[in-house]
């Protein structure tokens, strides 16, 4: 039995995430400030009336800072019950993986929020974990940076 990954490109490299915690796939989109929010969140996009913060992916990985294109796409993802985005530079397409294709990350520059490595045809493919994406204290910061916002709007 197979997975499915959402590949994608950051900075030419090949990232993905299992297709099970993605939403939805999206163009670029125009983000809200997010005060006091981590560093590693670059605003929320408001999703069908629900603001959801979007990480800067490319310095969660530590690659240099890029601003937003027409280009990009935004990867909506499920991580411990909370809604987020990746930005990307592009989503290229969905890859079935067998069990044979797999490899767990030991090292690494990211191997704390990779959850494997697969073998692709495109090459390796570095899977991120969504959930080891937000630390207990950023995902704190998110809902408590969310919730002042939300009760900033609903008071207006």
């Amino acid at each position: 039995m197979g997975i499915e990954i959402l590949v994608f490109e950051v900075e030419g490299q090949h990232f993905g995430v299992r297709s099970a915690d993605v939403v939805q796939v999206l163009r670029a989109a125009s983000l809200s400030p997010l005060p006091q929010s981590p560093e590693s969140i670059e605003g929320v996009l408001n999703l069908r009336g629900c603001l959801v913060p979007v990480l800067d992916t490319r310095r969660l990985l530590g690659l240099p800072a890029r601003e937003m294109q027409h280009t990009d796409h935004l990867i909506v993802v499920v991580a411990g019950g909370q809604v987020l985005t990746l930005r990307a530079d592009r989503a290229t397409n969905l890859v079935r993986l067998e069990s044979d294709q797999s490899v767990e990350a030991q090292a690494g520059a990211h191997v704390h929020v990779i959850e494997f490595i697969a073998k692709t045809s495109a090459g390796l493919v570095h899977v991120l974990d969504p959930q080891r994406l937000l630390s207990d204290q950023t995902a704190g910061a998110i809902i408590n940076a969310l919730t002042e916002r939300t009760a900033t709007e609903v008071a207006r």
